[in-house]
């Protein structure tokens, strides 16, 4: 398979602009082209499109207002936000896993002397994830050495910024690898994948304690489109997902409705931000692990639910995030 060259532009949704007083490229709002309309041409142009502004609005609509248009992450109440003790270990083991790849030919290959490089700082479950990972990555490299393939096993790329301004897109992927392997139709294994068909993998890292697969596949989707576009090596044909806190990792073949559905949802948040109305769509689990909006505002409940002080939601305290 061939390196293909990027796919025709979908419709991506217009990039409107907040206010076009004295815009002179934008005509009635609509901006022609990102990448002509810059912010030294127009500071009003609404922001490009991340995966993270799409998962923040699939989670609830004002959850993303707060913390992308009005810019206040910790809410209604408060300005400031501080992350969360598991966002924290998240980023600690990005950076490891991103790094590992600089330093692993200085020592010998063996999990005893890869072990050694990880940081004394991590805790007992960092050390834990991080081990469970360099196992995966030491049978990973063997296997693909047992076909012939051990050039393939170093990434293709890892924490890359990928910038669409053309289409309003942007994201950093985790890491992108070549196909290690897939499955025939009998339910064989496949290894002559990878470079030989010129199939790439966008890889996910996830490290909380449960995983929705619905959402991580769509955040791949997102990234293979931005490879896709920019015109990187190799065509995306499947996103990988590895949770070192759950040691399991799984493997998906991206589907043309994959494509689809998140094109949708780029579009969609787009007359979304046009038309500036955002709907609660919260729940008392979502409250209890966003708490952005007033709890007093919050219309959760059927009418008929009784007051607010007569559910035992209203017991949940607003306290500093």
């Amino acid at each position: 398979m061939p390196d293909t060259p990027p796919p025709v532009p979908h419709d991506f949704g217009s990039h409107f602009c907040k206010d076009t007083t004295g815009c002179t490229l934008c005509v009635n709002g609509v901006a022609p082209k990102l990448q002509q309309c810059k912010d030294a041409d127009c500071v009003r142009l609404l922001f490009k499109i991340r995966k993270s502004h799409i998962e923040s609005y699939a989670f609830c609509p004002m959850q993303f207002y707060w913390t992308f248009i009005a810019g206040k992450q910790g809410g209604v109440n408060h300005d400031i936000w501080k992350p969360p003790q598991h966002m924290l270990v998240g980023t600690r083991f990005h950076e490891f896993a991103t790094k590992f790849f600089d330093y692993y030919q200085m020592v010998p290959e063996t999990m005893d002397d890869w072990e050694s490089m990880i940081p004394e700082e991590f805790n007992d479950a960092e050390r834990e994830m991080a081990g469970w990972w360099l196992g995966y990555q030491l049978m990973r490299l063997r296997e693909l050495r047992a076909h012939g393939r051990e050039d393939e096993w170093m990434p293709i790329a890892r924490e890359q910024q990928m910038d669409n301004p053309e289409f309003g897109l942007t994201s950093t992927v985790d890491c992108v690898e070549w196909l290690d392997k897939d499955t025939n139709a009998d339910g064989t294994v496949n290894w002559d994948v990878g470079k030989k068909t010129r199939q790439v993998c966008i890889v996910e890292y996830k490290t909380g304690r449960k995983m929705s697969i619905d959402s991580a596949v769509r955040q791949c989707t997102f990234y293979a489109l931005l490879w896709s576009m920019n015109g990187n090596v190799g065509k995306v044909t499947h996103v990988k997902l590895v949770n070192p806190r759950l040691q399991a990792y799984a493997v998906y073949k991206i589907t043309d409705d994959d494509i689809k559905n998140v094109i949708r949802s780029i579009v969609r948040l787009r007359h979304i931000i046009k038309d500036g109305v955002y709907r609660q769509n919260c729940s008392d689990g979502k409250y209890a692990a966003c708490r952005m909006c007033d709890i007093h505002t919050l219309k959760i409940f059927p009418e008929d639910a009784g007051s607010w002080k007569d559910h035992p939601f209203s017991s949940y305290p607003v306290v500093d995030p």
